[in-house]
């Protein structure tokens, strides 16, 4: 699979050549696809020649039967693993239906003993025996299934497509032939990995050649020990993201990794002495086991996640979003903190000589000196960025190894390269290849090269002793940012690297004969030969890797994002594609509830607004619901068994509401006197993403893209269809507001949201759509109203804003931005008064969310427009003016006019009379032109006071006619 029809040729004639008569074809995926390559196939080595197929186990018995048939006519000596390997009965099932047909089946290579091969063999289940010298337990046992498979009259065709599995079965297949049955054998061979061997398995003229030496033939070289060796080996990668798993691949080669779950995510990952350290959601650097993945200690504790690590033989250092740095001296365990940066830490990485270099969201980098903690460097004019997940690129540093005489940092399109004896540039590395800016960048172990990755996923190479980009194409085949890069080989030519969308693959450095630089690395004719990790190699489109997610193949991502490729000539050493400019494409922002911490969490709010707050403890003692009220003597404390596992609540004056997934209900607590809970089932599969409550009404909005709306006391009301995917429900009495996706993907980061805003008038729904703004690249954080039943939002860029309905417009009234100290503290909202124009919010510093315990403060926000110029005071006049003109502010009417009294003075102060003037009749108040007519005759503004006085009987007639217009 994979290859293209020119491909197959090529290899059938290829091996055709070598004497080989008997192939094998992967088929299952497309019946279409399977008939054309069977047919390639068939007509490049003929009829007279062996076919075999393999499906893999990627049928149910009857689709194996039907799909087998339609190949028939292809000859196919047997069909190999076409279903589950341990379904006996379906396997002798599928033999008796293709035996009319001269199909065999053949299975085996997934059974661990000889009980499985006996059951297999009695049933009539194989016609062929496929034995894995790797998979039973030893010589013994595998020598029973081939006296069993004597007995039953089964051919015995070994498993052969692993590392050192040729090298094994050779023996086993010679043994049958001199000792069990002397017919032609036929063995398994695949050409690859066998000069990871003392004694490799030499194949002449199609056929095996005895081995010479005795034993196994499984003695690895020792460099293959030294790079392989589990999980120490310097050809191992560990990788790990943001669902929690740890993938441990035992080269570039690996399509099965071990995996082992660290928790709920993972913001950082470092490996050393068969340990593996991991930043988790507990705001902490864990230590694991690497066989079992078990806890071994905790390194670290921050009060936000940790993002950065880095480890050696001396020291193990940390980052963390809350901007401070940890390093631990391995000799003697003493543990050093910095600080200094003020924005979240990107990267970090030392120095044989005792340097730290850090990079931080405070757009700076600094160099510090571990024996007195003093910063011997810093660098500045990197990007601004609160957290980690915004950045849009690490500026990650590399000091050169050994001896760390020099020190490497991205900025900009240019890698830019320091001598550490005196910190000065030495170098500056570029490629005008490049389109976007560089993010990472790391030395290769031996010195020899350098690598960066960009914000647009492009890789680039030099040659450190040239300072030579190397040739050829240098572009990554994706428009995700790359997030992490590292040189997976001891020699020095291969790249691993990891981008924003969570997909891993490797590169290898090669020159223009097709040798590895290891190989030739005094030739500098070198360009990047793309693979990909599992059995594809680079000459494949990948599409046999398209349905392993442990699986990344690299051209397939640009097959996906160019279109097809042109096939390329053999002279032809390089070509340039001309690519359009790409929109990045990144995930949409799932369902959340305004007022609520993640769900991973033991402790957790489930809702906290200006009601009270409901508190979910989900331990391994107790899973329970605890909710408080801000007015003790309105409603008492309620302290519940969370039975139903419910993950979603909404709270108001006259009820509590309460969700979940499995099984999905919908239950109300009625709050008062006579308290009563009702609860409603979902209809079949269907699941609640959002739960709000108002004192009239309980809505939640489901998987269905519904919006079932209920009565506090759980009367069904309307159910209601959401244009998009729900992300978020917020009500005020009888008034709903749903917020929704209304594209399928997010495009430059940017969430395209809408919202829909229904009013219940009785049984009588009205409904409004209103585009929901939000800051560039951020995210929706919290939806609710504001004590007088406006709309308000709150963006991840800490802009708070709120709907006007009568002018149908969104106000920006609170920048959070400005109220906090750090780049990685946040807010969470608990409630928004329009009427005092106060915002209570929580601060949480270096985390996005409060804690359980101790119970944060809450603290009073005032609201205050983005005007030009805030600082001065008549800007900060002219924000207090608009929000009384806008919102409904307590005595609105009086505040209005002495604001409006304090600008006309400063105007006349200034010799501003037109201004005076004009900011009287902007504002239309019959009230406020004698004082302003008094104010100026006082400061003996006499023409001032005449304009306004002729001005009155005009702004009574306008607002004469405004007040007749709304009454009729």
């Amino acid at each position: 699979m994979g290859y293209s029809d020119g491909k197959i040729r090529e290899l059938c004639r290829k091996y055709m050549d070598m004497g080989f008569r008997a192939f094998k074809l992967k088929v299952g995926r497309d019946i279409s696809s399977d008939v054309k390559r069977c047919e390639l196939v068939r007509k490049e080595i003929g009829y007279e020649n062996t076919l075999m197929i393999d499906a893999n186990q990627i049928w149910d018995v009857n689709e194996a039967i039907e799909w087998v048939k339609k190949l028939a006519h292809f000859k196919p000596l047997f069909i190999e693993e076409p279903t589950s390997p341990d379904d006996v009965l379906g396997h002798a099932a599928i033999a008796r239906a293709l035996r009319p047909l001269g199909i065999g089946v053949a299975t085996g290579e997934m059974c661990c003993n000889r009980v499985l091969f006996k059951q297999f063999l009695q049933a009539g289940a194989m016609q062929y025996c496929q034995i894995d010298s790797a998979r039973i337990g030893g010589v013994n046992e595998i020598l029973s299934v081939y006296l069993m498979a004597k007995k039953f009259n089964v051919p015995v065709i070994p498993h052969a497509g692993g590392v050192g599995l040729c090298e094994m079965v050779q023996h086993l297949q010679m043994w049958e032939y001199t000792s069990l049955c002397k017919s032609q054998k036929m063995i398994e061979f695949v050409d690859q990995q066998h000069d990871q061997f003392v004694h490799p398995a030499r194949v002449i003229d199609a056929k095996y050649t005895a081995p010479t030496d005795p034993g196994y033939s499984t003695e690895l070289t020792a460099e293959a020990i030294e790079n392989y060796e589990y999980p120490s080996g310097r050809e191992n990668i560990i990788s790990s993201g943001s669902d929690g798993d740890i993938h441990i691949w035992k080269g570039v080669e690996d399509d099965d990794p071990v995996t082992g779950c660290a928790g709920e995510f993972i913001s950082c990952l470092g490996f050393y002495d068969d340990r593996i350290f991991v930043g988790t959601e507990l705001n902490v650097v864990q230590i694991l086991t690497h066989r079992d993945f078990d806890r071994d200690g905790t390194q670290f504790r921050f009060t936000a996640p940790a993002t950065a690590l880095k480890i050696t033989d001396k020291y193990i250092a940390a980052g963390s979003e809350d901007t401070t740095i940890k390093v631990t001296i391995r000799e003697n365990s003493e543990e050093i903190d910095l600080s200094g940066h003020s924005g979240p830490i990107l990267a970090l990485d030392l120095s044989p000589e005792g340097f730290l270099a850090s990079s931080s969201g405070d757009g700076s980098l600094r160099i510090w000196k571990l024996d007195d903690q003093s910063v011997v460097k810093k660098i500045e004019g990197f990007p601004l960025v609160k957290t980690v997940s915004l950045a849009e690129g690490y500026a990650t540093p590399s000091f050169f190894p050994k001896f760390g005489k020099y020190l490497a940092y991205p900025k900009d399109k240019e890698i830019v390269v320091l001598e550490s004896t005196n910190w000065t540039q030495k170098h500056i590395l570029k490629n005008d290849k490049i389109s976007g800016k560089y993010s990472v960048c790391m030395f290769s172990p031996c010195g020899k090269f350098i690598c960066a990755g960009s914000t647009t996923g492009e890789i680039s190479v030099w040659d450190f002793n040239t300072l030579e980009s190397l040739k050829g194409p240098t572009k990554g085949d994706n428009s995700d940012m790359i997030t992490s890069i590292d040189w997976c080989s001891s020699s020095g030519d291969q790249i691993v690297f990891a981008d924003k969308a969570g997909q891993i693959a490797c590169i290898t450095l090669k020159n223009s004969e097709g040798k590895r630089l290891a190989e030739v690395t005094e030739d500098r004719e070198n360009f990047l030969e793309e693979e990909a990790f599992g059995e594809s190699d680079a000459e494949s489109d990948g599409s046999e890797d398209e349905d392993n997610e442990n699986c990344i193949s690299l051209r397939r991502l640009k097959k996906a994002t160019m279109g097809k490729l042109p096939e390329i000539d053999e002279e032809v050493k390089s070509i340039d594609i001309p690519r359009e400019p790409q929109i990045k494409l990144s995930p949409l922002q799932g369902s959340f509830q305004p007022g609520a911490t993640p769900d991973h969490l033991e402790h957790r709010y489930m809702a906290w607004n200006g009601v009270g707050i409901v508190k979910a403890n989900r331990t391994d003692a107790e899973n329970s619901i605890e909710v408080e009220f801000h007015d003790v003597t309105v409603h008492h404390a309620i302290h519940m068994n969370n039975f139903l596992g419910h993950s979603l609540a909404a709270l108001s004056e006259r009820v509590l509401a309460l969700s979940g997934c499995s099984p999905c209900k919908v239950v109300g607590i009625a709050l008062g006197a006579g308290s009563r809970e009702w609860s409603v089932s979902l209809p079949g599969c269907e699941e609640a993403l959002a739960l709000t409550a108002s004192d009239k009404l309980v809505a939640v909005a489901t998987d269905e893209r519904l919006l079932r709306i209920f009565t506090t006391l759980g009367t069904q009301r309307e159910v209601v269809s959401i244009p998009g995917a729900p992300v978020a429900l917020a009500s005020h009495s009888s008034r709903i507001i749903v917020i929704h996706h209304t594209t399928s993907t997010a495009l430059d980061a940017d969430q395209h949201l809408n919202a829909m805003l229904i009013d219940a008038l009785g049984l009588q729904l009205r409904s409004r759509d209103i585009r929901l703004p939000l800051s560039p690249k951020s995210r929706l954080t919290w939806i609710g109203f504001t004590d007088s039943g406006s709309p308000a939002s709150f963006d991840s860029a800490g802009m708070l804003r709120i709907f006007h309905r009568s002018s149908n417009l969104w106000y920006p009234v609170c920048d959070f931005a400005q109220h906090s100290n750090g780049a990685s503290d946040t807010f969470y909202i608990v409630e928004v008064s329009e009427e005092k124009q106060l915002v209570r919010a929580v601060l949480c510093r270096g985390t996005s969310y409060p804690l359980t315990s101790p119970r944060p403060i809450v603290m009073e926000i005032p609201m205050q427009m983005p005007m030009c110029e805030i600082e001065a005071e008549k800007s900060a006049w002219e924000d207090a003016l608009v929000r009384q003109a806008i919102f409904n502010v307590d005595n609105r009417e009086k505040l209005m006019r002495e604001t409006a009294i304090k600008l006309f003075a400063l105007a006349c102060r200034n010799e501003m009379e037109a201004r005076a003037s004009d900011l009287i009749e902007m504002i239309g108040c019959p009230q406020l032109v004698p004082l302003a007519a008094k104010y100026a005759n006082k400061l003996g503004r006499i023409h001032l006071a005449e304009k306004l006085g002729q001005m009155l009987p005009q702004i009574e007639e306008i607002v004469s006619i405004h007040l007749k217009q709304y009454i009729f």
